[in-house]
C-alpha cells in the first residue's frame, strides 16, 4: 500500500563499553528500550506510528502531520541522556505489514546517519508542507550529503536544499521575507450595529480564506495583530499571487455584512524566537495596513523593488504620498518614526488592478 506521509527517521549515538564479544547483544538492548520510551511518548500524538524495525541505529516513525513529526523531533532532542539525530521527510512511502519502505524513507534514514545530533533536520518538502509556521528554522547552506542512488531531489547530490530547526538558539534572524499585515475595515463600528455575535462569524470565515490562499502559496501564518492576520511569503510574488487568489474567493462569499480588508506588504527581516518574533519590519507592515482605505495594497519600496525582481510589473504601482493615505494614529506614528527610512517612497495597487492579471502576467513587456 501506498501512502503520503511524514517519515521522522532518528538515529541513536548509542554511548557504551562492552566487554569482548557483547557489543551486539547490549545494542539490541538500548534499542529495545529506546523503542519502549518511544512507544509511550508518542501516545500524545495519536496519528503517529512507531516502525519498530531498526537500521543499524536508525528506527522509523511515521506521522500524518508533518508539524508534529517536528514537534516529536525536538521533543527527542530536549532529552539531555541521550544523543539522537532527527530528519523529517515527506512524500509518498510503501507500506507493508509492519515496516516502511521508498525513496522517502531511505533519504531520511541516510540524512540521519550524516548529520549531526543537533536540532530537527527537515527536507524542501517539508518546509513547503509547514510554510515555516510554527517554529523557527533556518536553511543549511548546501551540505555535502553522500548517498547511494537518485533519490529524487533536484540538483546535485550536494547541494540537497536542507533546514533544520532553531529552538536551541537565542534567536533566529530570516532574511529576504515579504511580510503582509491584513486589516479589517469598520469592524468595531459593524460589531456595535450588528453585534458580535453576528460579526464574528464572518470575520473568522474571512480569514479562513485569507489564510488557505496563502498556505496554498507558500505562506506562513504568523499571528493575529489587532483586526487581521499576520502572514510572511518567500516572495512578494507569492504574496500577489495569494492576495489576488484570496479576494477572488470573498468576492463570491454570500453574506449581510460588507468588509472590507486592508492589505499592505513590505520586504524585511524577522527576528523569531521559539514563542515569540520582533524586529522594526514587523511594525513597519502593521503601520503601513492601517493608512490603507481597503481598496487598495500598499507596498514599501522594498517591496516593489523585490516585486520587480519576480516578474512583477511593478510599473503599474503608483506611488503615493503620505498625506494622501487615510488619517489615522498610524499616519501620525509613520510621519514621526519612518519618513526618512530607505523603505520610502511608498506605492500602491488598486485591488481592480490586481484583478485584471496585468501585475502578475510574466509575457507582458515592462
Amino acid at each position: 500500500m501506498r501512502k503520503l506521509l511524514a517519515v521522522l527517521a532518528a538515529n541513536y549515538a548509542f554511548s557504551f563499553d562492552p566487554a569482548p564479544g557483547e557489543e551486539h547483544a547490549i545494542k539490541n538492548t538500548l534499542r529495545e528500550q529506546a523503542s519502549c520510551i518511544l512507544k509511550k511518548s508518542l501516545l500524545e500524538f495519536p496519528n503517529a506510528h512507531l516502525i519498530d524495525k531498526w537500521r543499524k541505529d536508525t528506527v522509523l516513525m511515521t506521522f500524518e502531520s508533518a508539524t508534529d513529526a517536528i514537534h516529536f523531533g525536538n521533543k527527542l532532542q530536549s532529552d539531555p541522556g541521550q544523543s539522537v539525530t532527527t530528519v523529517v521527510h515527506a512524500g509518498e512511502i510503501y507500506i507493508r505489514e509492519d515496516d516502511v519502505d521508498g525513496d522517502v524513507v531511505s533519504f531520511a534514514v541516510q540524512l540521519a546517519s550524516t548529520l549531526p545530533p543537533e536540532e530537527v533536520y527537515f527536507s524542501e518538502q517539508v518546509h513547503l508542507i509547514i510554510s515555516g509556521a510554527e517554529f523557527p528554522h533556518k536553511q543549511v547552506s548546501n551540505p555535502d550529503i553522500p548517498y547511494q542512488r537518485d533519490l529524487r531531489i533536484s540538483g546535485p547530490a550536494n547541494q540537497v536544499s536542507l533546514f533544520r530547526t532553531c529552538f536551541g538558539e537565542s534567536a533566529v534572524t530570516q532574511e529576504h521575507i515579504a511580510l503582509v499585515q491584513t486589516n479589517f475595515v469598520g469592524v468595531y463600528t459593524l460589531a456595535n450595529e450588528h453585534t458580535w455575535k453576528k460579526v464574528h462569524p464572518v470575520l473568522e470565515n474571512m480569514t479562513r480564506c485569507i489564510l488557505g490562499a496563502s498556505r496554498a502559496r507558500g505562506g506562513a501564518y504568523r499571528g493575529s495583530l489587532q483586526i487581521g492576520s499576520f502572514i510572511t511569503f518567500p516572495t512578494v510574488r507569492n504574496a500577489l499571487e495569494s492576495i489576488q487568489s484570496w479576494n477572488e474567493s470573498l468576492s463570491k462569499q454570500d453574506h449581510c455584512l460588507s468588509i472590507e480588508v486592508r492589505v499592505a506588504v513590505h520586504w524585511g527581516t524577522l527576528n523569531v524566537m521559539q514563542h515569540t518574533m520582533m524586529g522594526q519590519d514587523i511594525d513597519v507592515a502593521r503601520t503601513l495596513s492601517n493608512m490603507a482605505s481597503g481598496k487598495e495594497i500598499l507596498f514599501t519600496n522594498r517591496a516593489v523593488a523585490i516585486a520587480s525582481s519576480e516578474a512583477v510589473q511593478t510599473d503599474l504601482f503608483e506611488e503615493v504620498k503620505i498625506e494622501d493615505l487615510r488619517e489615522c494614529a498610524s499616519r501620525r506614528r509613520w510621519i514621526k518614526r519612518y519618513t526618512d527610512e530607505p523603505f520610502v517612497p511608498l506605492y500602491a495597487v488598486p485591488f481592480l488592478r490586481l484583478f485584471d492579471g496585468s501585475i502578475l502576467d510574466i509575457t507582458k513587456e515592462k
